[in-house]
């Protein structure tokens, strides 16, 4: 079977983006996708190897859109503790403004993926910079970008599934957290 005019990878990874903005990435699917392209199912695998490999492509978009997020915000702070709350805020606005692809990015098909590793590894040194300002070592520079992201992580999750029901302004309890987790990295 030959692949239809207009269809490529790039318009099947674009409309997976689309579903996975409105719906989740539980909705990605090839049915789903198929449809949606007013394709037949298998016209997909002219251009993927199956869900997977599609699923791995919008991990890498997912991947490689929000290091751009934390690079700008990043570009015009000068010291650690600025740059941190830069992240941090580029991190929330990530993730509420493309919710599927935040969820691609946490959930690789295939973590063992060289290009997956090889996105994540940038986005790990990006966050590391500013956290190396502060008297920590390889090893506790690495826990301190794995806590900056459970935090904020955490943040994320909770507000989406509602719980933060207390009449106090998320942006606030933000920015107090991050100066928290600042705070803690001036180990003396």
């Amino acid at each position: 079977m030959s692949p239809r005019s207009g269809i490529n990878q790039e318009v099947i990874i674009n409309k997976a983006v689309e579903i996975a903005e409105k719906e989740g990435m539980e909705a990605v699917t090839m049915a789903t996708l198929a449809r949606e392209l007013s394709i037949k199912s298998p016209s997909l695998y002219n251009h993927f190897k199956g869900l997977n490999e599609i699923k791995l492509a919008l991990a890498m978009k997912s991947l490689n859109l929000f290091y751009q997020y934390l690079k700008n915000a990043t570009l015009n702070q000068k010291n650690g503790p600025e740059a941190i709350r830069a992240i941090g805020k580029a991190y929330i606005e990530f993730a509420y403004q493309h919710p599927g692809l935040y969820e691609a990015l946490i959930s690789s098909p295939d973590p063992t993926c060289k290009n997956i590793q090889m996105a994540e590894e940038a986005i790990v040194n990006l966050i590391k910079k500013p956290i190396a300002v502060f008297p920590l070592d390889e090893k506790e520079q690495i826990h301190a970008v794995r806590g900056l992201r459970s935090l904020l992580h955490g943040l994320v999750d909770l507000k989406r599934k509602g719980g933060f029901n207390l009449p106090l302004d998320f942006e606030e309890s933000l920015e107090v957290n991050l100066e928290i987790f600042i705070k803690g990295l001036k180990i003396d």
